[in-house]
């Protein structure tokens, strides 16, 4: 089983990276974390990102929580945590 953490992030560069051409992400559970105002990725990268893995057929949870510092909040560790307990116990 695999999944995805991204706390703040979001793909690099100007131009969005190529999505896969098959089924091999397809219900991969993915979570992305990030604050609305954070100074070094932008909300909207967040959200397009999030976007592009839906694209790709991940299953995204994306919050996005108010604020403006480039923090990794208790509810963004909390939620990676019972993520990867999930998948280490196969589901």
């Amino acid at each position: 089983m695999a999944g995805l953490v991204l706390f703040t992030g979001g793909y690099i560069g100007t131009t969005p990276p190529p999505l896969p051409q098959d089924d091999r992400l397809r219900g991969v559970p993915a979570l992305l974390r990030s604050i609305e105002h954070d100074p070094w990725v932008p909300k909207h990268r967040v959200e397009e990102t999030a976007g592009l893995l839906r694209a790709a057929g991940l299953e995204v949870d994306v919050r996005i929580d108010p604020g403006d510092e480039h923090i990794i909040t208790n509810e963004a560790c909390e939620s990676a945590t019972k993520l990867l307990a999930a998948l280490a116990v196969g589901g």
